[in-house]
């Protein structure tokens, strides 16, 4: 199996992946999460102060708090991922990341907090998204 699926982290950083190259991380004495890109070419962004996520059908949602949108800060915002389409969209408002969902012909997916899902990958040694979707 790829590294990528299996990796918990070091001493210093706990992660979990969500669909390659996306990962989530975590300085072990914070509870600050941030999505990026393992790739450096790569270049759609960052999401700091992710606090649930969820990956459905190759889309990653995110809904994080004291973030940067847009280059801004914000105290909350929701985020949408579609790795294989280098899609990163962020949204101010709820109404507008459920518009956007049914435009991509989805539907808000059940959101976990990102601690609950890192102890899950932690104990489980992967990160199966579908049968946490069906065990939670």
């Amino acid at each position: 199996m790829d590294d990528f699926y299996i990796n918990k982290g070091d001493f210093s950083l706990s992660r979990f992946p969500l669909i390659k190259p996306y990962e989530i991380a975590t300085v072990v004495t914070s509870n600050e999460w941030i999505i990026h890109s393992v790739d450096y070419n790569e270049t759609l962004g960052t999401v700091p102060g992710t606090k649930q996520i969820n990956v459905v059908d190759s889309v990653i949602f995110a809904h994080s708090k004291n973030t940067i949108l847009d280059g801004q800060p914000t105290s909350e915002a929701w985020f949408i991922i579609i790795p294989k389409h280098h899609i990163l969209r962020g949204f101010k408002n709820h109404s507008e990341y459920l518009d956007y969902i049914k435009s991509i012909k989805s539907k808000e997916p059940k959101m976990y907090d990102v601690g609950e899902v890192f102890s899950y990958f932690d104990s489980k040694d992967t990160l199966d998204w579908k049968q946490l979707n069906r065990t939670y």
